[in-house]
């Protein structure tokens, strides 16, 4: 993300960039991502590259017939020049249990299946299931975790009510939600909901 200030008023304008998934083209460049420091260093350095890689790609986008394109080449663009910066190293080596999450967490309530999220990181079904087994979890687990997850967050910011955060994360019964978010937590989601208050 990038944030601007208008010349016009001062106010801060943000350019949101979202990363579903890196190009093939991008992760199989010569040299690797470097690796982020330890600690939690989320600072990406604004290169004149990289801002001018941005503002081309807000700029082309927004007065494009041709966006979708233009936004494949733009982003390749952007992941290039972030290669080398240690807080988008996760962008480049995300196990494949954390891209599945990212995935789920984008769309929480979706009816997600082996064959969906396949199509979606461009792999089979049960290679999928292969290297989740081999990373020692499974497809449930990952989806049963991301979900809760994203129900957590509902409830521990106030968001919403048990009902909401189980709809929000795609649970048709609540009391197999409550069962579920138990298991995963050791407390149930109305205890998360009051700990806030």
């Amino acid at each position: 993300m990038v944030n601007i200030p208008a010349e016009a008023n001062g106010l801060y304008e943000a350019l949101l960039v979202e990363v579903d998934q890196v190009p093939k083209s991008v992760l199989e460049m010569a040299g690797p991502a470097r690796r982020p420091a330890t600690g939690l260093d989320l600072k990406v350095p604004l290169s004149i590259e990289l801002v001018d890689a941005l503002a081309h790609a807000a700029i082309s986008l927004a007065a494009s017939g041709h966006a979708k394109a233009l936004a494949e080449h733009r982003l390749v663009e952007v992941l290039i020049l972030l290669r080398t910066v240690p807080a988008a190293a996760c962008l480049y080596e995300m196990p494949l249990p954390d891209r599945i999450a990212w995935l789920v967490l984008g769309e929480p309530s979706r009816r997600w299946t082996a064959d969906a999220i396949g199509r979606e990181i461009g792999m089979g079904a049960s290679t999928l299931r292969r290297r989740l087994t081999t990373a020692g979890t499974s497809l449930r687990e990952v989806l049963a975790t991301a979900r809760m997850r994203h129900a957590h967050e509902i409830l521990a910011s106030g968001e919403g009510n048990v009902t909401e955060a189980a709809n929000a994360a795609g649970y048709a019964s609540r009391s197999h939600f409550v069962r579920q978010f138990r298991s995963i937590y050791g407390a149930r989601p109305n205890e998360i909901r009051q700990a806030r208050h």
